[in-house]
């Protein structure tokens, strides 16, 4: 793979707000809130009680909710 890099095409717009994208800093503040990872966990839960058929399948709650958390996790966000 190769990146070309050029000053001579003019973008008059930075990263924060290149064609209207929202500023990733600040959903990253909103992802990162305590209240925000509760409301993933009841939203799990939920899911769950509708999809489980068998007590056992409870057992994997858990494992998904640390999973939902850890792909937030990157060595950038680990210096907040």
């Amino acid at each position: 793979m190769t990146a070309w890099y050029t000053e001579e095409i003019p973008i008059s717009e930075g990263p924060y707000t290149f064609k209207g994208l929202p500023d990733w800093e600040a959903f990253d503040n909103f992802a990162h809130n305590y209240i925000t990872r509760i409301i993933w966990m009841a939203i799990y839960i939920v899911i769950y009680a509708f999809l489980t058929i068998a007590w056992w399948q409870w057992l994997f709650l858990p494992a998904t909710v640390i999973m939902g958390s850890q792909e937030t996790i990157s060595p950038e966000n680990a210096k907040h």
